[in-house]
């Protein structure tokens, strides 16, 4: 058994394999630190057929969208100490390694990039005030960039590593590789534990995938108090559920969900991928702002398909963590 330890909070980072254990050591110096922090609004409010664009934010709170496409330089966000950054749109053509979209810390700031050699990837962010979260303490606390995993063909393998105790909330802040089906997929599965680990894992039969995460905590450590949420469970979203042309290659998917209102709390990924083949027809799964119905301001998360069979479904799940923690 291969392993690669380190000391988070109390929690022991490995990989759990289908025979074998491990977890991948490479690094990203490829990463282009470019400092540029501006914040891209076109997509505030979701894509124009499903939304309002007059979101309202409180900017003390939340700051955003962040985006990235192909071809840019990767993006400096905000600084670590101040904001936890989280991942909130994945698009494009995943077809091998060379993919990937991820928001990562270095220097002391967040970053929002990637690479690719297919076509259309790009992504999404926002970043939260830790300061305002609200918590009987005042550790406000973000992991750093080495909670990750990677699976690799040769059989159908889940390849899984330890996050931070269920008193953090843990997200998925990075997807690369080959998401071609429905065992391809990236999950965080929360801990219903205040001294046991969250565990993030990645699938895959038949190619590469790897995923990241992130943690964050606020009130006082060790206090034995669970992460708050908005809703209990996950919100799931899923582009077969609104075909124009079920069960055919013909047509789109798209479907949406509404969650927390946008200033009460910081929605996130938990599981992105259980579908199709991410082969560039517009495949997206997204977390954005728009208000619904009732004239509430809040958090969608949608999960768009560029075609409607069910080779090519998007799913993705997510939770959303109270920005009041008492």
């Amino acid at each position: 058994m291969s392993a690669f330890t380190m000391i988070l909070r109390g929690a022991v980072v490995l990989s759990l394999g289908a025979a074998s254990c491990a977890v991948s050591t490479d690094g990203d110096s490829a990463d282009t630190e470019l400092a540029q922090n501006t914040s891209d609004d076109t997509l505030r409010g979701g894509e124009p057929e499903f939304g309002v664009d007059t979101v309202a934010f409180d900017t003390s709170w939340v700051e955003g969208p962040f985006t990235w496409s192909q071809g840019q330089s990767n993006k400096q966000l905000r600084p670590v100490e101040t904001h936890h950054c989280v991942l909130t749109r994945v698009n494009g053509d995943f077809d091998g390694g060379g993919e990937e979209v991820k928001v990562y810390q270095s220097g002391g700031y967040w970053f929002l990039g990637g690479q690719s050699q297919q076509q259309g990837v790009g992504g999404k962010a926002y970043c939260f005030v830790k300061s305002k979260f609200l918590a009987n303490g005042s550790a406000r606390w973000s992991s750093g960039d080495d909670i990750w995993v990677t699976a690799q063909s040769g059989g159908c393998y889940g390849w899984q590593g330890e996050a931070w105790w269920g008193d953090a909330t843990t997200h998925i802040s990075g997807v690369s590789g080959k998401l071609d089906g429905s065992g391809d997929r990236i999950f965080v599965t929360q801990s219903s534990g205040a001294f046991t680990p969250s565990i993030l894992r990645a699938d895959t039969c038949d190619g590469f995938v790897r995923g990241r995460a992130h943690s964050f905590f606020a009130g006082t450590p060790s206090s034995g108090v669970l992460a708050k949420y908005w809703s209990v469970g996950e919100y799931v979203a899923d582009s077969a559920l609104h075909c124009t042309v079920p069960g055919s290659l013909s047509g789109n998917g798209d479907y949406e969900v509404a969650m927390a209102p946008v200033n009460d709390a910081m929605c996130h990924f938990t599981r992105i991928g259980d579908g199709g083949n991410w082969g560039g027809g517009g495949e997206y799964v997204d977390i954005y702002p728009k208000m619904d119905a009732g004239g509430i301001e809040r958090w969608y998360l949608r999960a768009h398909s560029g075609y409607c069979g069910n080779d090519r479904r998007t799913v993705a799940r997510a939770r959303c963590y109270k920005r009041d923690q008492r």
